[in-house]
């Protein structure tokens, strides 16, 4: 090269057209070595950048799938949910999360003052009936005129009670109804429990049935009709109307509302919560109609009793039972200002401060057995018919447990059917609410061509069809386009397009036709 350069540097001395000439000959000379030594380093190059791959056999990749994974979640199989009865402020909090709580003791209690002093004064008119005089003679009278008008009351009380009712079914309820007045209604709103939507839209067909008969019951009412009857028939509408409302409550609580229908769930939630507490009043008003029925009945027998005999009584026992049922329904309010926990178990959450204000149907706090756990999840409608309850199951970080329960039909949400895992012997360290995967064993099939499985990552999916890779005797990558079906976990069905003695790629992702590759042996 040294020698060229000097040749070169003579020639400049030589005409211009010389000099051209030479610089064009070097230019050629750098170009052809340049060419003539890159062969070997694109060949290693290519060669270092070849992609390595697996390969089995389809029968042994569907003989792989015996094993279905799940991801489950860890639960309580004793776990109970607790919503408040009343409103107001928290005066009093006797437990702590995490504390270990018995059926039936005391969690919080709200402000109560006007609750236990109404208990304090229906105890005194107790003691003041149980001490009270005799009926006189003419006590009769009274106590046919006070018959009279515990008839009237109660008519009136169950007409009140059904205008009522058929405002909050109207206003209330209706809000968050479509289609009420056909055989299907329909909720505006999807909760997570789907029975609970059975439950409110089946319940809105037998709210307008009990309407319509309770509307015609009582127009055909009178002083001389079975009045006990029909106050007994008002307190099952008022039930079933506040067993409803309990539902409605449950499911806009539970549900999660997008920004956009935040305001309008927020407004339901309300009336419902409203309408409960009223729907609480009319049970009580016709139970006090009720009682003041029977009590005018009895005081009528003992004052004609006494009228027959001369005889006085020296105890008015329809005045003590009047007085006893004031006592029960003040004890039933107070009770209602009072959260107790329905189980024995652990706190796992708890939402409540002293201070705090309150509202009715509210979710405070959730007690569970934590010691006896089970785990919750989802399997498809073809892994079903290879799953059986006492199937085998690997818990991840657990030991071996058991189907013990399965659905009988699919969600309509999630469109899958739900299974729950039992364990047996000693429980897992395990976490209450936690995520865990899992293994379940199916029941070993026979693989035919017609049912091939393979893992969905040795499918490649392409907008010209669905594809698997074998590998030539070039070590090239030929594809094999195939039908597929059911989707099954993490491995999907291949109805044509293989056979099960077929040796194909176990990964096609990044994976194309014609690509050279490498195998792993």
């Amino acid at each position: 090269m040294k020698k060229l350069i000097s040749t070169t540097k003579n020639y400049i001395k030589l005409n211009k057209r010389a000099t051209i000439f030479v610089l064009v000959l070097i230019l050629g000379f750098l170009v052809g070595s340049a060419f003539a030594g890159g062969d070997t380093p694109t060949e290693d190059r290519e060669e270092r950048t070849l992609r390595s791959v697996e390969i089995a056999s389809v029968n042994a990749l569907s003989q792989d799938s015996v094993s279905l994974p799940v991801l489950g979640k860890v639960k309580s199989v004793s776990e109970a949910v607790i919503r408040t009865e009343s409103q107001g402020e928290i005066r009093r909090l006797t437990k702590s999360l995490g504390d270990r709580v018995f059926a039936g003791e005391i969690i919080a209690e709200f402000e109560n003052s006007l609750e236990r002093a109404a208990v304090l004064q229906a105890e005194a008119r107790v003691e003041q009936a149980e001490v009270s005089s005799s009926i006189s003679d003419s006590q009769l009278t009274n106590a046919e005129l006070a018959l009279t008008e515990a008839k009237t009351q109660a008519i009136n009380t169950l007409r009140a009670a059904y205008a009522s009712a058929d405002g909050i079914v109207r206003r209330d309820v209706d809000a968050f109804i479509t289609n009420e007045f056909t055989s299907s209604p329909q909720l505006l709103f999807n909760p997570p429990d789907f029975q609970l939507r059975i439950n409110l839209e089946t319940g809105r067909t037998d709210l307008e049935r009990i309407l319509s008969e309770w509307d015609t019951s009582l127009d055909a009412l009178v002083l001389t009709s079975d009045l006990e009857g029909a106050l007994a028939l008002g307190e099952a509408h008022v039930a079933f109307l506040r067993n409803y409302l309990d539902d409605a409550g449950q499911a806009l609580n539970t549900y999660n509302p997008s920004t956009s229908e935040e305001a309008t769930v927020n407004g339901w939630r309300t009336s419902v919560a409203t309408a409960r507490a009223t729907v609480g009043s009319l049970a009580s008003s016709i139970s006090g109609a009720k009682d003041r029925l029977n009590g005018a009945n009895t005081a009528l027998i003992v004052a004609q009793s006494d009228a027959a005999t001369g005889e006085g009584s020296s105890l008015s026992s329809a005045s003590l039972k009047q007085a006893e049922a004031g006592l029960t329904q003040a004890r039933a309010a107070l009770e209602k200002t009072i959260v107790r926990s329905p189980i024995s178990g652990t706190l796992n959450s708890l939402t409540l401060e002293r201070g705090d204000f309150v509202g009715a149907f509210q979710e405070v706090a959730t007690v569970a057995n934590n010691n006896a756990l089970e785990i919750v999840g989802y399997i498809t409608s073809d892994d079903r018919s290879r799953i059986e309850v006492g199937s085998v199951v690997l818990v991840e970080g657990g030991p071996e447990a058991v189907v013990t329960r399965i659905a009988p039909a699919l969600d309509p949400v999630t469109k899958k059917i739900e299974i729950k895992v039992g364990f047996k012997g000693e429980q897992p360290d395990l976490t209450n609410g936690s995520s865990v995967r899992l293994e379940v064993i199916r029941e070993t099939q026979e693989v035919i061509t017609d049912e091939i499985i393979i893992p969905i990552s040795a499918l490649k999916i392409e907008s010209e069809g669905n594809f698997v890779f074998t590998v030539n005797e070039e070590s090239e990558l030929i594809p094999q386009e195939v039908e597929v079906g059911a989707l099954l976990g993490e491995n999907i069905q291949i109805v044509s397009g293989i056979t099960s003695d077929m040796f194909i790629v176990t990964d096609a992702r990044g994976l194309k036709a014609g690509q050279k590759v490498t195998v792993n042996e």
